[in-house]
């Protein structure tokens, strides 16, 4: 996301510019000076790094082994009846990777008489608008959420945050345990492993690295069939990139995000929310989308953290001191 940074800021006469977020590795700090157009070593004559820490004392973190759905739910459940019991209130949030697995675990807390919002990317803006409402006002506790529930949520009193499935990296997780305890009150967060869910993350690693081929293959499409994908849908673009089996496939999606990134895809619409959009390719194929070695890279960054934080769950010590190697404080 941070790539055009320099771009940007040229367009606007290189203004000063103050670039802030809790969650660089010392590997991104390097890439965004590089992005920037600034050669690393003489940086400090260009810029002036500051890292204040990533400590937060009154949060507790924990990994919790689990080998299937019930013990999940009994991990939930205990935490939420705990803080509906606490006198002093408070709130929870319990984040989900897979929609599904959400209602799921929805449907089974609300017949335990569990009172809870639900937050994900199929409902409409105006859902999700009235389920952070409710929960920032404190009129329902706990919200079941995928990582589409986080940015303007700082709300004080978050006494828990449960990850009941694998999150994709640390700097994610990371990001979102830092909405409990804002109060500077103790809260416990929570990440219930289940090694089944390095598969779910490894396929959506897949999806997010199609390679030099398939982007061949769908401006090919786009260039040849732009009436019949508005026509038909994106629905039948799918089935001709994967066949019937792969309706569920989301390289589409970001090969479609990509083209459209590097100018080589326009749309009358948002893509995203229209199932049959009016896609026209108005430029070349980018040849960073052909260029295998930089796709390699990208892929290997991708799992290297993945690799990160498994080990992170796999950390016997004080897992504090691992994140704040991690972040390279």
């Amino acid at each position: 996301d941070y790539t055009r940074i320099d771009e940007f800021r040229a367009l606007m006469g290189n203004p000063k510019t103050i670039a802030l977020t809790a969650t660089a590795t010392p590997h991104v700090q390097q890439d965004i000076i590089t992005q920037l157009g600034l050669t690393p070593g003489d940086a400090p004559d260009q810029m002036q790094l500051v890292h204040e820490g990533i400590d937060r004392p009154n949060l507790s973190l924990h990994v919790e082994t689990v080998w299937d759905d019930d013990a999940k739910l009994d991990r939930i459940q205990a935490e939420a009846r705990l803080l509906l019991a606490n006198a002093r209130g408070g709130s929870g949030i319990v984040y989900f990777t897979l929609i599904k697995t959400l209602r799921a675990f929805s449907e089974q807390l609300r017949a335990m008489k569990i009172p809870h919002l639900c937050y994900h990317g199929d409902l409409d803006a105006g859902q999700r608008r009235d389920v952070q409402d409710d929960f920032m006002a404190g009129h329902v506790p706990i919200v079941l959420a995928t990582n589409a529930f986080g940015m303007g949520i700082d709300k004080p009193d978050i006494r828990f945050v449960v990850h009941a499935d694998l999150p994709g990296s640390l700097e994610s997780y990371y990001q979102e345990i830092g909405r409990a305890g804002r109060d500077g009150l103790a809260a416990s967060c929570t990440l219930l492993y289940d090694q089944k869910d390095l598969a779910t993350q490894m396929e959506f690693m897949r999806w997010a690295n199609p390679d030099g081929p398939f982007y061949q293959r769908v401006y090919s499409l786009l260039e040849t069939e732009s009436e019949r994908i508005h026509a038909e849908g994106l629905g039948w673009l799918r089935t001709m990139l994967h066949g019937k089996q792969g309706k569920h496939d989301r390289r589409l999606d970001t090969a479609l995000a990509m083209l459209e990134r590097y100018g080589s895809l326009a749309s009358d619409s948002d893509w995203r929310e229209d199932d049959h959009p009016c896609l026209r390719i108005v430029a070349d194929l980018a040849p960073e989308l052909l260029d295998e070695q930089r796709l390699a890279d990208k892929l290997q960054s991708d799992q290297q953290k993945l690799y990160a934080l498994v080990q992170y769950v796999n950390h016997e010590a004080d897992r504090k001191v691992f994140l704040n190697d991690y972040f390279g404080v």
